[in-house]
């Protein structure tokens, strides 16, 4: 894309700007007024979408999106439209991607291994959907990814 694209000014003018200057402090405040200018107004969704993600990081005992609406309080067709428009993907999502980060680290940590509990424990029905979920997020079966992890710990 152009600058002029952008900035409503041409590369050679806005070159010749910046260079007038003379002192990199100056062209860089010089650019960085540019580029505040086009900013877009914050976006206080924004910042309620991350607080929703953090929530779901530090509470493992969230493992449905029923669970995230009750501790925020929140319309569960809302907190899906605002996962869509703002991190493009749904909460479900986020919430399996966690929790599957969290069995990992499990495994990393722990040598022996209940599938079915750890399944359970993560809020699934069956242990074949957790290892299926595991392999889609992880790239590995539980199985296998505990094995390699415990040939790179020798």
């Amino acid at each position: 894309m152009d600058v002029q694209n952008v900035f409503t000014i041409d590369s050679q003018t806005l070159e010749k700007a910046v260079l007038s200057l003379h002192d990199e402090e100056k062209m860089v405040a010089y650019l960085e007024n540019m580029i505040r200018e086009k900013l877009p107004e914050k976006d206080e969704n924004v910042t309620f979408i991350n607080e929703i993600i953090n929530v779901i990081i530090e509470d493992q005992e969230i493992t449905k999106v029923d669970h995230v609406c009750e501790q925020i309080q929140i319309n569960k067709r809302k907190l899906q439209r605002m996962f869509q428009q703002y991190v493009g993907v749904s909460p479900k999502w986020v919430i399996k991607l966690y929790r599957l980060q969290n069995a990992a680290e499990m495994i990393d940590h722990n040598s022996n291994h209940d599938w079915l509990k750890l399944s359970m424990d993560l809020g699934y029905y069956d242990q074949s959907h957790f290892i299926k979920d595991f392999k889609n997020i992880i790239g590995k079966t539980p199985d296998e990814y505990a094995r390699k992890h415990s040939n790179t710990i020798k």
